[in-house]
């Protein structure tokens, strides 16, 4: 799948309605998490025998009245309006008493999940990929009455109350374990499918390109001022190096969100400031469709994540995707990259910003070290983090309940 189909809502409800697993995330295909987590997921699950279907809070609810993806805080009166959207969303999935309901996110998703557990006993699945409680929609007066509506409540009482919880990283795993012992570690993984190493080298270059250099790529969206000051500091890494590998280099990034203007002006002042204004090239976001192409053109991925509870949380998407493109990864050493990389071997991990700037000149410059780990880390994506690999997992998890 590359886009979601504009469905007639009658001919969604039967589609719901039929369903073996219902996926229901909180978020709309355009998104990693519900892209992977929900539309990747089900697509797995079809390929083995089970009815498994997305209805999406985003994509099937409130894109079409015009609510963004990010930020969806510019809505009048959203939170009302996202709690009347949910109760859509349960109208739809309480018609299907037999399906294992599959939240992705605990959020407004959740909520509408939830009821309808209440109302057909359907079993429920919490699936958790950021550590983002703090993000929760509801407004603060209900979240106040209501304790499980309440950011600083709502995981623990929601995945106490699931039939068991998936979660995408080592850190969400151990979190979850504390509020319900039915908890699985499922990561982010790739479709290889989709993300085919074939697709190298093919498809039109992203402009500006130049073909004398090492390319190197972070595509992400940014919304907060936490990260935009994870990006500056890795931008401060990249541009650190020494002139002579910094002028064979280029720095690729493709961003949204409603702080990318920001970004953008900062990262300018900062590479002519360095004497190097190409040097680091914004591009506009890119469909998913078109990820793997644009993937298949560069050489290094950046994964640049600082230390805390949020960052120790997620399983970077991006991170797999280079893998499986043949793009050769440079990562802190926070999180999940320090759970799936071995440094030097299928990444390079480094544990601050000298080391990270090091390792980063290391394979600009040794073209043949970076092959051969980028051609490890495909080893590793195809026997274990890939989702033929995970899709028997979740079928357990399914089977069990």
């Amino acid at each position: 799948m590359t886009t979601v189909p504009v469905e007639d809502p009658a001919a969604r409800a039967r589609r719901c309605r039929d369903a073996d697993v219902l996926f229901v995330p909180a978020d709309g295909f355009q998104m990693a998490p519900a892209r992977v987590r929900a539309y990747a997921f089900a697509d797995e699950l079809r390929k083995r025998g089970l009815n498994a279907q997305v209805l999406s809070m985003v994509d099937h609810f409130t894109l079409g009245d015009g609510v963004p993806y990010l930020p969806r805080n510019n809505w009048p009166s959203m939170d009302r309006y996202l709690l009347g959207r949910s109760l859509d969303l349960f109208d739809v999935i309480a018609q299907n008493r037999k399906a294992v309901l599959y939240a992705q996110k605990a959020d407004l998703n959740f909520f509408a999940a939830g009821m309808a557990k209440l109302a057909n006993g359907n079993k429920l699945i919490l699936d958790y990929d950021d550590n983002d409680e703090a993000v929760f929609f509801v407004a603060n007066p209900l979240a106040e009455a209501i304790a499980d509506l309440h950011p600083r409540y709502a995981l623990a009482s929601w995945a106490a109350k699931s039939d068991a919880c998936v979660a995408s990283s080592a850190y969400l795993f151990d979190k979850l374990s504390t509020y319900n012992e039915n908890t699985h570690l499922i990561r982010t993984v790739v479709d290889t499918h989709t993300f085919d190493i074939a697709q190298r080298g093919t498809g039109a270059f992203p402009e500006p390109f130049d073909h004398d250099r090492v390319h190197l790529i972070w595509p992400g969206s940014v919304w907060n001022d936490d990260m935009v000051r994870d990006l500056l500091l890795m931008l401060r890494c990249f541009l650190d190096l020494p002139s002579a590998v910094l002028a064979t280099a280029q720095l690729h990034l493709l961003s949204f969100g409603n702080k990318t203007a920001l970004l953008k002006t900062m990262t300018a002042d900062m590479a002519a400031a360095r004497g190097c204004p190409d040097a680091v090239v914004f591009h506009a976001a890119v469909a998913p469709a078109q990820m793997p192409q644009l993937l298949g053109h560069m050489d290094i991925g950046l994964i640049f994540l600082r230390d805390n509870s949020f960052t120790r949380a997620k399983s970077p998407t991006k991170m797999f995707e280079y893998m499986a493109m043949g793009v050769a990864v440079c990562a802190t050493d926070t999180g999940e990259p320090g759970h799936i990389l071995e440094d030097g071997v299928t990444g390079m991990l480094a544990r601050d910003t000298e080391e990270y700037t090091g390792k980063l000149e290391r394979l600009i410059l040794d073209a043949v070290a970076r092959r051969q780990m980028a051609i490890r880390a495909l080893e590793l994506i195809r026997g274990k983090y890939c989702m033929e690999r995970i899709g028997g997992q979740l079928a357990n998890v399914l089977s069990s309940l």
